[in-house]
C-alpha cells in the first residue's frame, strides 16, 4: 500500500486548461463554471476567462458543461484533457451584428480611448425630457440645434446634414434635406443611445462625416412594466407606458403622449417682454417589438410609429402665428440571425419606412401648402467569420413632394471590416464602396450616377492596461439632397442635379485611462478637412443655385471624465474646436462647449433610494451667419434634479422633480428662436 501511495505522489500532474469567450463580442468571460461530469468537480474561469484543472487521475477524455448566468449552457460529451480547450458561449439574447452602432461593427465593447459615448437611462423615467435630443446633448462634441419644438443635432463641428441618425441601425436622415427631426423620437423609445464621433462612411455610407448616432430600442427579453406621467412648466404634459413579456416569443409594447403649449416669455431686441406664440407641440408614439428564438436562429420584428402636430412660429424677424407643421413616421424592421458556428454568424435586416410632412400657412399674403412623402425600403445582409465582416446593403428611397416632384435614389453598397489582434494591439481596416443612382420621374430631368469609396483604418492599443490608445484615419462623404438637386426653378432660385458629394478626410487620436469600478478618463484630438462643400451661389443671371465651391477645416480637443463612488459621482466633458471655411468661422460652431453633472446619493442595502443631481451645460460665443457679421452670446445653464425611489412589495414607485435653467437665463441656440427660461417638472414612475 505504501508503494502505491509513493508511486501516486511521483506520478506527473495532469493539467486540463482552456479559455471561454463571448461568441458575439469575442471578449473573454470571467467566472464561468466548468463542471466535469465524471468527477463532479468544477472550477470558475478567472478575470481573463482562463481555467485550469489540475488532477493526476483525470481521465484522458471527459464530458463537461460550461455555464454562466446570461449565456446558453454548452455541453461537450468527449473532450481531450491533454490539449487546450477554447469555448464560445452565446448570450441568451442574441446581439444583432450590424445593427448596433459602435466604433466598429465587430467591437461591441468599447475601450476607454475610443471616441464612443453610450448614454443609458433608467427605463420609465425620463427626468422631464420628452425627446432624445435632451439625452444626446450629454455626449461630447454634440451641438443640438433647438428651434423650440423641433430639433436636429450635429457632431464634431459637422452640420446636421453631415451627422447620421439611425434607429436600430436604420437610417432616419431623409434624402429630401439629409436631416432627422429628433422631436419625433421620445425618450421611451431609447434603451440606450450610442454616439460615435468621427467619420464613419466606411461602414454606414452617406451623412457620416461628423459621426453616427444610433438609438437602440428596449430589449424584449426582460420582464418589466413601467408607466411614467409628468407635468412641466409652460403647459407641458406627458405620459409613457412600457410592457415587456418575455417567453418563447418575446413581446414588447410601448406608447407615449406629449402635449406642450410652449407659450413662454422672452425679451425681444428692444428688451420688451413678449410671449412666444404658435410654438405648441402634440405628439403620440407607439412601439412594438417581438423576437422568437429557434435553436441558433433568432427572428425579430420591430414596428414604430410617431405623429406630431405643431405650430411653426418662424424666427422673431419673420414670425408666423398661424403656420402649422404635421409629421408622421412609420418604420418596420424584420430581422434574422443565424449563429452558424462559434466563429460565424449570418445577419439579415429588411426594413420599410414611410414619412409624411405637411406645412400649411393660411396667411393670405404668404399662403403655402407643401406636402412631402418619402418611402424607403432596404436590405442589409452581413456574414461574420472569425473577426471579419462582409456585408451587402441596398437602399431605395423615393419622394413624392409638391416642391421637388418625384425624385428617387437607389444605393447599393458592399463593405468589409477586419479585426486583427496581436499582443494587445487591435488593427481594424474598413472599407465600403457604394453606387448611388439619382433620378426624377421627369423626361427633362438630369439623372446622375456616381460611386463612393470610403476607407477607414483604426488602431487600438491596450497592452498597457489600464491605459489604452486609439488612432484612426477615414474618408467620409455626404450625398446631395433632393432639394439641392431638384429645387424648382423660378426668378430667384433653382436646383443643380450635377452636384457632387461633399468629401471629408479625418484623423483621430485618443488616450483613455480605465480606473476600474471608479470610472474613466479620456483625452482625444481630431482633425477633419472637408472639400466640395455645397453652398448656394448666384449665377450670371443672379439666380441662386447650390454649387460645390467651399472648403472647411475642423480641429478640436475633447476631454471626458466619469467618476463614481458609493455616494457621490462626477461626470463631464469639454470640447474645444476651431471650425473654419476659408478665412471665416462656420456658423453655429462654438469654439468651446461642455457639460458636467455632480450627484449625491443616499445608500441603503446597496440601493440608492435618494439621488440629487446638479448639472451644468454651456457653450461659448458663436457666429450666426456665414459672413461672421452676426453673433450669439455664450450661455451657461444649471439644472437641479431630485430622484426618490421606494419599494412597496413588488412595485417600484419613483418620483422625480427638478428645475431647468435655474437662474432663468434668456438665450438662443439659433438666432431668432428664443428658448424657455426657468422651468419646473414633476414626474411619477411606477415599475415592477
Amino acid at each position: 500500500m505504501s508503494l502505491l501511495i509513493y508511486l501516486f505522489l511521483l506520478s506527473p500532474e495532469k493539467i486540463f486548461q482552456g479559455r471561454v469567450f463571448d461568441a458575439a463580442t469575442r471578449e473573454p468571460i470571467p467566472y464561468v463554471e466548468i463542471k466535469i461530469i465524471q468527477t463532479g468537480g468544477s472550477i470558475l474561469t478567472d478575470s481573463a476567462g482562463f481555467f485550469a484543472v489540475r488532477d493526476a487521475l483525470l481521465p484522458e477524455r471527459v464530458a463537461i458543461s460550461v455555464s454562466r448566468i446570461g449565456y446558453e449552457t454548452r455541453f461537450y460529451d468527449d473532450v481531450s484533457t491533454d490539449g487546450k480547450l477554447t469555448v464560445f458561449l452565446n448570450p441568451v439574447a442574441i446581439p444583432v451584428a450590424g445593427v448596433t452602432s459602435t466604433a466598429t461593427r465587430l467591437r461591441l465593447k468599447t475601450e476607454p480611448a475610443l471616441p464612443v459615448a453610450v448614454i443609458q437611462d433608467e427605463p420609465g423615467a425620463v427626468k422631464g425630457r420628452t425627446d432624445i435630443s435632451k439625452l444626446i446633448i450629454e455626449a461630447p462634441g454634440t451641438i443640438v440645434h433647438d428651434y423650440g419644438n423641433l430639433s436636429t443635432v450635429s457632431v464634431r463641428g459637422a452640420s446636421a446634414e453631415q451627422t447620421l441618425i439611425m434607429l436600430d441601425g436604420v437610417r432616419l436622415n431623409s434624402s429630401l434635406n439629409n436631416q432627422a427631426d429628433l422631436t419625433l423620437i421620445p425618450c421611451g423609445t431609447a434603451q440606450r443611445i450610442e454616439v460615435v464621433r468621427g467619420g464613419a462612411s466606411a461602414l454606414y455610407g452617406t451623412n457620416a462625416i461628423g459621426g453616427v448616432i444610433n438609438i437602440i430600442t428596449p430589449d424584449a427579453s426582460c420582464q418589466a412594466v413601467n408607466a411614467t406621467a409628468g407635468i412641466g412648466s409652460f403647459g407641458k404634459r406627458y405620459a409613457n407606458f412600457n410592457l415587456c413579456l418575455p417567453g418563447r416569443v418575446n413581446l414588447l409594447f410601448a406608447a407615449g403622449l406629449l402635449d406642450a403649449e410652449n407659450r413662454f416669455p422672452f425679451k425681444d431686441s428692444l428688451d420688451s417682454l413678449r410671449f412666444r406664440k404658435n410654438s405648441d407641440l402634440t405628439r403620440a408614439d407607439l412601439l412594438f417589438k417581438s423576437g422568437l428564438k429557434l435553436g441558433r436562429q433568432y427572428l425579430s420584428l420591430l414596428g414604430t410609429w410617431a405623429g406630431a402636430k405643431r405650430g411653426s412660429p418662424g424666427p422673431l424677424s419673420f414670425p408666423s402665428d398661424s403656420a402649422r407643421l404635421n409629421d408622421e413616421r412609420l418604420l418596420f424592421i424584420c430581422g434574422y440571425d443565424l449563429q452558424q458556428t462559434d466563429n460565424a454568424r449570418l445577419s439579415a435586416r429588411f426594413f420599410h419606412q414611410r414619412s409624411l410632412q405637411n406645412y400649411y400657412n393660411p396667411d393670405e399674403y404668404f399662403f403655402a401648402s407643401d406636402t412631402h412623402r418619402t418611402l424607403r425600403t432596404g436590405l442589409n445582409v452581413n456574414q461574420r467569420i472569425l473577426d471579419f465582416v462582409f456585408g451587402l446593403e441596398s437602399d431605395w428611397e423615393k419622394a413624392l413632394s409638391t416642391t421637388v416632384g418625384r425624385p428617387s435614389r437607389l444605393t447599393t453598397a458592399f463593405y468589409f471590416e477586419g479585426g486583427l489582434n496581436y499582443q494587445g494591439v487591435s488593427l481594424n481596416p474598413m472599407l465600403r464602396y457604394e453606387i448611388m443612382k439619382n433620378r426624377r420621374d421627369d423626361a427633362t430631368a438630369y439623372h446622375r450616377t456616381y460611386g463612393a469609396f470610403s476607407p477607414k483604418l483604426s488602431v487600438v492599443i491596450n497592452r498597457f492596461r489600464p491605459l489604452s490608445f486609439y488612432l484612426s484615419a477615414n474618408r467620409s462623404f455626404r450625398a446631395p439632397t433632393f432639394n439641392e438637386m431638384w429645387w424648382p426653378e423660378d426668378a430667384w432660385t433653382k436646383g443643380n442635379p450635377r452636384l457632387a458629394p461633399e468629401w471629408a478626410t479625418g484623423f483621430d487620436a485618443g488616450a483613455g485611462l480605465n480606473i476600474g469600478s471608479i470610472g474613466l478618463l479620456r483625452m482625444g484630438f481630431f482633425h477633419s478637412r472637408v472639400k466640395d462643400l455645397i453652398q448656394w451661389q448666384p449665377d450670371e443671371n443672379f439666380v441662386y443655385q447650390p454649387v460645390n465651391i467651399a472648403q472647411a477645416r475642423i480641429t478640436g480637443i475633447e476631454l471626458e471624465e466619469e467618476l463614481g463612488f458609493r455616494w457621490i459621482g462626477l461626470k463631464g466633458n469639454a470640447t474645444y474646436q476651431i471650425s473654419r471655411s476659408e478665412t471665416l468661422d462656420l456658423s453655429y460652431r462654438p469654439r468651446i462647449s461642455g457639460r458636467a453633472s455632480l450627484w449625491l446619493a443616499y445608500l441603503k442595502d446597496s440601493v440608492q433610494p435618494l439621488r440629487i443631481t446638479l448639472s451644468a451645460k454651456g457653450a461659448g460665443k458663436r457666429f450666426a451667419n456665414s459672413e461672421n457679421t452676426e453673433t450669439l452670446p455664450g450661455y451657461l445653464l444649471f439644472t437641479f434634479d431630485v430622484f426618490l425611489k421606494v419599494k412597496v412589495k413588488s412595485l417600484l414607485p419613483q418620483i422625480r422633480f427638478g428645475c431647468d435653467n435655474i437662474f432663468d437665463r434668456r438665450y438662443q441656440a439659433l438666432k431668432g428662436y428664443p428658448l424657455p427660461g426657468r422651468s419646473f417638472y414633476l414626474e411619477v414612475a411606477i415599475g415592477m
